[in-house]
């Protein structure tokens, strides 16, 4: 989708009144702890006058909490969110003068903002609460530690563009050859600077002929022919074998954690429509509206915002 400037404009004026962006931001980072990270200083403190009316650290702390939920109040964080005011107050004056603020489209744009920012701060009281550590063990107890243990391996490979090259390459390392060593020589991917090592994978993660060749390969083994694929001509050989470990809870929690909160949203979702007395005249809205939606299309909803 792209972008024009009143898109642009619109955009940012919902994200100061705490639309729905703000809530994806804050899902997206863990929680700050406000006591450890807030710069010690007056709130009275007085970073900018603009017509007159005082702009105090305060006032300044209030808007990065709505333009970036989550994020710390460091000095450089207060600058960022007084270069926004100014420009918006700038523009805002600018607009004003024009009597823009007099007009229908502006009463209009304002009645969208309004219900977004209580769209806003009624989800943030609903949904945004803490998440405890035994919430977070069960989930991941459910969707992670009861996955079945795959089975990788760790294998190298030389690529070369001919049948013919790799059955010659065959025959060296037959007499002898160390694979590594050739890999660096010969091979035309980009791990040959690492003597062909593709690291461990399990399968479904390489091209077919390639994981049908490997897999059936002992460890130590070299393929005795060449393997083609829409890449070229491959000898693979194995590393190593073991059985992948599920990720652990801690490397899991930004995750979980965007998927309770994503759980909560969507409940308190339908619930919400439920109470909504709404009707669709127009028979192919009516079936549209019917339809379940992805979470990457509910996502584009609120970019066309």
């Amino acid at each position: 989708m792209k972008l024009n400037y009143r898109t642009v404009l619109f955009a940012l004026s919902l994200l100061l009144t705490g639309s729905f962006a703000a809530t994806a931001q804050q899902l997206q980072m863990p929680q700050v702890d406000e006591k450890k990270t807030e710069d010690p200083i007056d709130s009275t403190h007085v970073m900018a006058v603009i017509d007159g009316k005082p702009l105090t650290t305060g006032t300044i702390d209030e808007w990065t909490k709505i333009i970036s939920p989550g994020s710390e109040q460091t000095v450089e964080r207060r600058l960022q969110t007084l270069r926004a005011l100014v420009g918006l107050k700038a523009f805002a004056a600018s607009a004003k003068a024009e009597k823009l603020d007099k007009t229908d489209d502006f009463k209009k744009r304002m009645e969208i903002m309004k219900e977004s920012a209580l769209q806003q701060m009624y989800v943030d009281k609903k949904i945004m609460f803490p998440i405890s550590d035994k919430e977070l063990k069960d989930r991941y107890e459910k969707e992670f530690s009861v996955l079945p243990k795959e089975q990788e391996i760790r294998a190298r490979h030389i690529l070369v563009k001919t049948s013919k090259e790799a059955a010659d390459l065959i025959k060296r390392l037959d007499a002898g050859e160390d694979f590594e060593e050739l890999a660096k020589k010969t091979s035309t991917d980009g791990s040959a600077s690492l003597g062909g090592d593709l690291g461990y994978f399990t399968k479904g993660q390489m091209a077919k002929p390639f994981e049908e060749a490997a897999f059936a390969l002992k460890v130590g083994k070299y393929t005795r022919k060449p393997v083609e694929t829409s890449f070229g001509w491959h000898i693979i050989k194995v590393e190593d074998v073991r059985k992948k470990e599920p990720p652990s809870l801690e490397d899991t929690k930004l995750y979980i954690r965007n998927m309770i909160i994503r759980e909560r949203y969507d409940d308190l979702q339908k619930k919400v429509l439920s109470t909504l007395k709404i009707s669709y005249p127009d028979e192919a809205v009516a079936k549209a509206m019917q339809q379940p939606i992805s979470d990457e299309e509910n996502l584009d909803e609120f970019e066309d915002q």
